[in-house]
């Protein structure tokens, strides 16, 4: 029987972050307080379909490049869990591309949750937690998605409770930016 589940992969805001220190294989280490906003991407997921298929619609969908992060998800989870049946994916890009805003990351983490809720939990959270960190260190915080306190390079989160709502405005100026391209320039100083 065919399924269909809709999530929302929601943005992710650096409430805090620092830059603590570097490790040997080039990473950063951070220390920053995370949040999440009740707008982002929109994504649909369907089995039971023909064939493979990942499409993009919204705002920001023409402006994704390359090999899709929602890709490699998928590929991941099925080396992980050994299911194989086409999956269909739609996403609704709301989130700007390269802003800081965990968009990517984001959608992994929604569509890891989705395909955990479609097959009923075949991984278990620590097998999934690896999986999320083995895509991008925003991604466990983004699989969680609430408001955390995320250190090292985004493997240790710990709970920042329930955070009070804010009002906010974002101001995204059209110029792509990616998180790797900033560390890879970033050598310091870091903050205790």
């Amino acid at each position: 029987m065919r399924q269909t589940l809709e999530l929302t992969a929601h943005a992710k805001l650096n409430l805090t972050l620092k830059v603590v220190g570097r490790r040997a294989d080039g990473l950063h280490l951070l220390d920053g307080l995370t949040a999440f906003c009740e707008f982002g991407d929109k994504i649909r997921i369907e089995t039971r379909v023909d064939r493979d298929s990942l499409h993009l619609t919204g705002p920001f969908a023409t402006q994704v490049e390359g090999e899709n992060i929602v890709s490699r998800t998928l590929d991941l989870y099925r080396d992980a869990t050994g299911l194989m049946e086409p999956i269909a994916i739609e996403i609704e890009k709301n989130i700007p591309i390269a802003a800081g805003l965990g968009g990517g990351s984001s959608d992994a983490a929604a569509v890891l949750r989705g395909l955990q809720k479609i097959y009923e939990a075949p991984l278990n959270p620590d097998t999934l937690r690896d999986l999320a960190l083995s895509l991008g260190a925003d991604v466990p915080v983004c699989l969680a998605c609430k408001s955390a306190w995320m250190r090292g390079i985004g493997e240790r989160l710990s709970n920042a409770g329930p955070l009070p709502p804010m009002r906010l405005v974002l101001v995204n100026p059209g110029i792509a930016l990616t998180a790797g391209a900033v560390f890879r320039r970033y050598q310091g100083p870091y903050s205790a």
